[in-house]
């Protein structure tokens, strides 16, 4: 056991890594190429994406992978009853997209130059879906090397598609350019699923029995409550930067400054406090059929082990990357935006997200759980609490930084909830 586990983390993290690379050197070419006017727009919609994407999948990744994990189904069937309900909600959800396109762009983001990349999301979400739902196989079964090689190959293909065509379409308007860089996750995603689809089982046979109800039923009532929490997660995500630009405009903030400082923050800063995450969410997602098993069999002792060593390790990285943040922080942003615009965000933020980093082991175990309701009310909570936040640090005239001090807020406040409703539900 103990083997499997050290031999799934280190795969996700030998191709977390990878990915990560990928994905920085797709941002650069990204950055270079449509500027920060570009990056303001698209981490304008990227809220909206988020949102979709979770629509789209309806909390199966995770139900199907407990299910798997705890090998109490005949994973033929349990695929072929949720595919068909899959593919028709994706059918209409793409439909919604493309006709509710104009008012999402510009009634609520009041930018319309973003409603063609919106509407390019309609195409995306079905691949993001049916990938998901591939790889939550191979997580379930504890077979990552599926899972990194497409996640390798699809920002490879991303990467290609920025390199040869992004250039070429520089000339065109900035609706166009952004229109691209959502559209090609059709052919990334889309590689991604026929990638994944070598590696499933081949024995199979489609027949009436490979569709049960027991099976629908099973995994819906553990899929809903993933995506009501998930979905208020992305909702919340959504309706931010509508909230927070109405907020700044209400104490007299510039549009202009709105924009660019929220781009500069979301666009810039963010990635590079993000970047460990290939670490933190590879761990997390190879100890997921752990967590199940221990938590299924009462091994309460198994679980704090576990859970304690990889946060103190989570956190003692965090403090590690603080550091390499305070002494090259300003050449990070120069190598990967050609600008060292919001440094003094970055350093005011990388003090805080140790605590952040060690949230992914806390989540993944929740669900593990089944705890699914607690985490609904604790986005509710958070939600709350930032815009609350937000508006008290306004009112006491810290400007963006009234945003930062909000963000912070939420790493401190989920991180308590997080340690009380685990050592209170399994007496640790």
């Amino acid at each position: 056991m103990k083997n499997k586990i050290i031999q799934s983390t280190f795969l996700l993290l030998i191709g977390g890594f990878i990915t990560k690379v990928l994905g920085l050197w797709i941002r650069i070419l990204m950055n270079r190429t449509v500027g920060i006017d570009g990056v303001s727009l698209y981490t304008l919609i990227l809220p909206t994406f988020t949102l979709f994407i979770t629509l789209g999948q309806i909390g199966l990744p995770i139900a199907l992978s407990r299910l798997v994990a705890l090998r109490t189904k005949n994973n033929q069937s349990l695929y072929f009853s949720i595919l068909p309900v899959l593919f028709l909600f994706n059918l209409f959800l793409s439909l919604f997209i493309f006709l509710m396109a104009p008012i999402i762009g510009v009634v609520f983001l009041r930018q319309e130059s973003a409603v063609l990349a919106i509407r390019a999301i309609a195409f995306v979400i079905p691949f993001t879906s049916l990938s998901a739902v591939f790889r939550s196989y191979f997580f379930g079964k504890e077979k990552m090397v599926p899972h990194v090689l497409s996640n390798i190959l699809e920002n490879l293909i991303r990467l290609c598609l920025i390199f040869f065509l992004a250039p070429r379409l520089s000339s065109y308007s900035l609706d166009i350019l952004v229109f691209f860089l959502v559209i090609m996750n059709v052919i990334s995603e889309g590689c991604s699923c026929l990638f994944l689809f070598i590696f499933l089982p081949k024995r199979f046979h489609l027949n009436r029995l490979s569709i049960q109800k027991n099976d629908f039923k099973d995994v819906f009532s553990v899929a809903i409550p993933n995506l009501s929490s998930d979905l208020f997660s992305s909702i919340t995500y959504f309706i931010e930067p509508i909230f927070v630009t109405n907020l700044f405009l209400l104490f007299d903030f510039s549009h202009d400054f709105i924009l660019k400082n929220y781009g500069i923050i979301h666009g810039y800063i963010f990635p590079i406090l993000f970047l460990p995450s290939f670490f933190t969410s590879s761990i997390s997602q190879a100890i997921l059929p752990s967590f199940t098993r221990y938590y299924s069999s009462y091994q309460y002792s198994n679980i704090k082990k576990l859970l304690l060593g990889i946060s103190f390790l989570f956190f003692f990285f965090g403090i590690f990357y603080y550091f390499i943040l305070s002494f090259f922080g300003k050449q990070l942003l120069l190598f990967f935006y050609h600008t060292t615009l919001g440094y003094p965000y970055l350093i005011f933020l990388a003090f805080f997200f140790p605590f952040y980093y060690i949230q992914a082991p806390f989540y993944v175990l929740l669900h593990s759980m089944g705890k699914t309701s607690y985490l609904l009310v604790l986005s509710i909570l958070s939600f709350l609490i930032k815009m609350i936040s937000l508006l008290l640090f306004l009112l006491f005239s810290f400007g963006i930084y009234a945003y930062l001090f909000s963000f912070v807020c939420v790493i401190l406040f989920t991180d308590f909830f997080f340690f009380y409703k685990i050592y209170h539900d399994l007496s640790l």
